[in-house]
């Protein structure tokens, strides 16, 4: 092969390479946009909700059988992969393109929406409280990076944003009574405040971005 050769096929590899690397990026780019699959169970554990961008399936645990369907062409994008919240056995909260939704299971209606303050935004996280029916979501959009609303069948409160976080976290978890929240990825840490006024009761830093909390009874 001659040397001009050589120089064309090495041109076109490192082209090529350039073009395929430009393709994983656009990938990347969207994944981190559109999020994962979700998927939550409801309480009794009789129901699974799983997600993706377009389509949520509820389904019987016991059967697999589909007990009900919710498009984007009638509510909007979904989010990503904890962006799922079972109410109760009844009720699941859906974190979407610019919305938090209400989705009735038993009339198969999204019921309420609570709209975010961009439409570019779905909440990177998602927490609930049980004890004190409090949702805790991160999306990046707005003043506040960590907001709360009551929640209940009859829809949503009023959004209050907790004070001190900075940046729009990766996870977030309530303790067991719900006076707590963790936040994962708030520079660089787990930082744990109290709901009510944001005063910080906890900070463990980390080496990396943590996705991930769980807390243990």
């Amino acid at each position: 092969m001659s040397h001009a050769a050589k120089m064309i096929n090495s041109t076109t590899y490192e082209s090529d390479h350039r073009e395929e690397s430009k393709e994983a990026a656009k990938k990347d780019m969207k994944a981190n946009i559109f999020g994962a699959s979700g998927t939550a169970f409801s309480p009794d554990g009789s129901t699974v909700a799983i997600g993706t961008r377009d389509m949520i399936w509820v389904a019987d645990t016991g059967t697999f059988q589909t007990k009900a369907r919710l498009s984007y062409l009638s509510a909007a994008h979904f989010g990503g992969r904890k962006s799922l919240i079972f109410i109760g056995n009844e009720h699941l909260l859906i974190g979407a393109d610019g919305v938090v939704m209400l989705w009735d299971l038993r009339e198969g209606l999204v019921t309420h929406r609570l709209d975010l303050t961009s439409r570019m935004q779905s909440p990177r996280a998602m927490a609930w409280s049980e004890s004190t029916q409090t949702l805790a979501y991160s999306s990046g959009a707005g003043a506040n990076p960590v907001n709360v609303v009551h929640v209940d069948e009859n829809g949503f409160g009023s959004v209050r944003g907790i004070p001190e976080f900075k940046l729009a976290p990766n996870e977030l978890a309530f303790s067991m009574d719900g006076q707590y929240l963790a936040a994962a990825g708030d520079e660089n840490s787990v930082s744990i405040r109290r709901v009510d006024n944001g005063a910080l009761f906890g900070d463990l830093p980390t080496r990396g971005i943590v996705t991930e909390l769980e807390v243990v009874k």
